[in-house]
């Protein structure tokens, strides 16, 4: 080796390499969605979207609390009495799409940060 390479390697931190980043950024892509699958929103607060992580949720929570209200006047006791309403199966059919949308957009996200 030249002296200016054995200088370039003993200079090097294992924090400087970038296969200690392939690992973290496999594990992004890896924990971001499966976080948005438990619950929409929280995949996008860990991709650090602030913004768009707690629309997510706030969304979600509005549907959901909307449903629950539903069920409560409607008195059912059971998924199959709801879906004659309207209304639930729309707030369902919302709640369905945030959740697919929120764990594509996490793994989206995850991904585009771990290449740049």
């Amino acid at each position: 080796m030249m002296d200016g390479e054995l200088e370039g390697h003993l200079l090097e931190t294992p924090g400087s390499r970038q296969s200690g980043k392939g690992w973290y950024s496999a594990t992004r892509r890896i924990v971001a969605p499966l976080l948005s699958l438990f619950l929409p929103g929280v995949g996008q607060l860990y991709n650090r979207n602030w913004l768009k992580g707690i629309l997510f949720i706030l969304v979600v929570m509005l549907f959901s609390g909307w449903l629950r209200r539903e069920m409560i006047v409607k008195g059912a006791n059971s998924a199959a009495a709801l879906t004659h309403s309207p209304y639930v199966v729309l707030a369902l059919i919302v709640l369905l799409g945030f959740g697919i949308w929120s764990v594509l957009d996490a793994y989206r996200t995850a991904k585009w940060v771990s290449e740049h």
